[in-house]
C-alpha cells in the first residue's frame, strides 16, 4: 500500500463513522464530500494550490466523533459567560440542549429566515 493511501486510510474510516442524520441536503452534501475526498485524497505540496502547506501529518490521527455531553460542562465553565441570558453550545455540529440557555430567543432560526 502506498504511503498516501495508508495516511487516507483513518480519515476514511472516519467519514465512514460520521454522525448520520440532518436535513437531506446535508446528508446529500456530506456524502459528496466523502467520495469527493475517497477520490482524491489528502492534498500534496505538489498540488500547486497547496504547494505552501503540508496536510499530511493530518492523515496519521484516527478521528473519532467526540461524546456530545462527556467533559463538555466542565469545559465551558471555564470560558462561559455565566451572566449571559443566551447560550448556544454545540459540540460536533450537533445543539447540546442541557447545555444551551435558549429562553427568550426566537423561535424562527436563522436558517429558515435565509431559505425564504
Amino acid at each position: 500500500m502506498s504511503q498516501v493511501a495508508e495516511k487516507t486510510t483513518p480519515l476514511l474510516t472516519a467519514l465512514e463513522r460520521r454522525p448520520q442524520g440532518g436535513p437531506r441536503w446535508l446528508e446529500d452534501l456530506r456524502a459528496r464530500g466523502a467520495a469527493r475526498f475517497a477520490a482524491l485524497g489528502l492534498p500534496t505540496v505538489r498540488e500547486e494550490e497547496w504547494r505552501f502547506t503540508n496536510v499530511s501529518p493530518i492523515g496519521g490521527i484516527d478521528f473519532v466523533p467526540a461524546d456530545p455531553v462527556s467533559g463538555t460542562a466542565d469545559l465551558l465553565a471555564g470560558v462561559a459567560y455565566a451572566e449571559a441570558s443566551a447560550r448556544l453550545v454545540i459540540v460536533n455540529g450537533r445543539t447540546v440542549g442541557a447545555l444551551s440557555r435558549t429562553k427568550g430567543l426566537p423561535a424562527v432560526s436563522t436558517w429558515d429566515r435565509c431559505r425564504r
